[in-house]
């Protein structure tokens, strides 16, 4: 395998001050795919989905208006979220497809191997998709368990499965294998079930690291709303914004078993809990972008912009809203600042955010953000003005004023040179240092490979044709969906 050096950026085991006297926080954080920045009520009212959980989560802590990811495809911002770097830096430049020579690298310091090394119990809980060979997992990436898809729900392959009782021959269908850390156990075929089994797993893990006192971080990443829609049978029809609606209700609702779990233990009040997206819809989806422009797969704000929340109760002001630049690529410094680690900065991206949620300044510390599209930087902005340095089409440069026009609409370049001045030079730089198409930054950062690959193809048992789960090593037994739901969904978790 191609390998970097550990690169000149680490966290000391050693306390950083300010934090070292105090307790460190339990940290869940919750990641949902291709959820628009309009999908929220809390967001945009007029949204026509129903999350009473989200929504309490935005009253009782901190809401983002101005907050980025690198990318808006998967792969590429998932790795950045990881690393505290832009995509571009790390080498994922691209959606990673199954059974690829590529992922992220083993060598890049991830924000579950800073919250370990602070003596921190780490589990990651559903899609990954930054590597499905098993030098990419996430047990080689800082977690120490792993439950869940290697990729996206729609990547299905058609895979061998072995003979069955019906046939002396060899089957296949089309499947996702299930892993549990670094093992594929079952091939998955019906989808839908799966958001109430990371609910399942994601409770006992919370509940398994409350008994032990020791801290935790867990990652929990939903396939949902990424197309096809796969809600539960429980949740189907329940929403009046269709199946989009109806699984953005199903996740809302394990936020609340979440919520109400950490309650019950007596540890809602030392658990950070985060809620974002990967990026901006899809438009099969019927996603909403709020008045953004574009979507997924674009460097218009509608692709990159998306929700941000945070809770912290007794810590983060309840009830705030944030409008500062903020980016997913300032989760790894903040959150190694909460933990207590001494961060030495050189070689990422991010930025410590921990005196904006903390209601200590009202001033980011960001004040630029780059948009990269795969390995292209197709736009920067700073904390007013955005400039496409070409259009999607090969325009001329376009300059957009995102205070008063976040839906960029009106291109202001003529009349505003010294902007596009100004963040032309930034942009210069940052290809110098981070590269742009075939230019090589001076800063980047090779991908990792492996010189042989597995296929995954085996002969595993199948989850779906009967939506019997098959006999895999099962989570310790977790307490329902707490009441409030309706009848049917206070029966989905056992």
């Amino acid at each position: 395998m191609s390998r970097v050096p550990i690169w000149l950026f680490w966290f000391s085991v050693c306390c950083a001050s300010g934090w070292a006297a105090e307790r460190q926080p339990n940290v869940i954080l919750v990641l949902l795919d291709d959820l628009g920045y309009g999908d929220l009520p809390c967001y945009n009212p007029k949204t026509g989905n129903d999350t009473p959980h989200i929504d309490r989560l935005a009253a009782e802590g901190m809401r983002f208006t101005n907050f980025y990811v690198s990318s808006s495809v998967c792969s590429p911002s998932r790795a950045a979220l990881l690393t505290g770097c832009y995509h571009r830096r790390i080498g994922i430049d691209h959606v990673l497809w199954p059974v690829s020579v590529a992922g992220l690298n083993p060598a890049e310091v991830t924000l579950a191997e800073v919250l370990r090394n602070k003596g921190y119990a780490t589990a990651y809980i559903g899609k990954w998709h930054v590597g499905d060979q098993v030098e990419f997992l996430p047990t080689r990436q800082g977690f120490d368990t792993y439950f869940g898809l290697p990729y996206s729900h729609d990547m299905q392959s058609l895979l061998k499965v072995g003979k069955t009782e019906e046939s002396v021959l060899p089957v296949k269908v089309r499947a996702l294998p299930l892993y549990r850390d670094e093992k594929p156990i079952a091939l998955v075929t019906n989808v839908r079930d799966l958001t109430g089994r990371y609910l399942k797993e994601a409770l006992a893990f919370i509940g398994h690291q409350a008994a032990s006192k020791r801290p935790f971080f867990l990652f929990l990443a939903h396939n949902a709303v990424h197309f096809p829609m796969q809600p539960s049978r429980e949740y189907r029809k329940e929403s009046k914004n269709g199946p989009l609606g109806d699984w953005l209700e199903e996740v809302d609702d394990g936020l609340g078993a979440i919520m109400t779990r950490l309650e019950n233990l007596g540890i809602d009040k030392q658990t950070l809990i985060l809620v974002l997206s990967d990026n901006g819809p899809a438009g099969r989806t019927r996603g909403n972008t709020g008045n953004l422009r574009g979507g997924k797969h674009s460097t218009w704000d509608g692709g990159l912009k998306v929700p941000f929340l945070a809770r912290w109760p007794g810590k983060i002001p309840a009830g705030t809203v944030c409008g500062e630049l903020t980016s997913a690529i300032d989760l790894l410094p903040t959150l190694a600042a909460f933990a207590g680690a001494k961060p030495e900065f050189s070689g990422i991206d991010g930025l410590d955010l921990s005196g904006l949620l903390l209601g200590k300044t009202e001033v980011s510390p960001r004040e630029n953000f780059f948009y990269y599209h795969a390995n292209r930087l197709a736009a920067v902005r700073d904390e007013r003005w955005k400039l496409h340095l070409r259009g999607p089409d090969g325009e001329p440069r376009m300059l957009f004023d995102l205070d008063s026009d976040p839906g960029e609409t009106r291109d202001l370049a003529d009349q505003q040179p010294e902007a596009v001045a100004k963040l032309s030079a930034l942009a210069e730089e940052a290809a110098r240092r981070l590269g742009n198409g075939t230019q090589r930054g001076q800063e980047e950062r090779a991908a990792g490979r492996v010189s042989r690959l597995d296929p995954i193809a085996r002969a595993l048992p199948v989850w779906g044709n009967d939506d019997k789960e098959p006999a895999v090593p099962e989570a310790a037994k977790v307490e329902p969906i707490p009441t409030g739901a309706p009848p049917s969904k206070q029966a989905q978790i056992p």
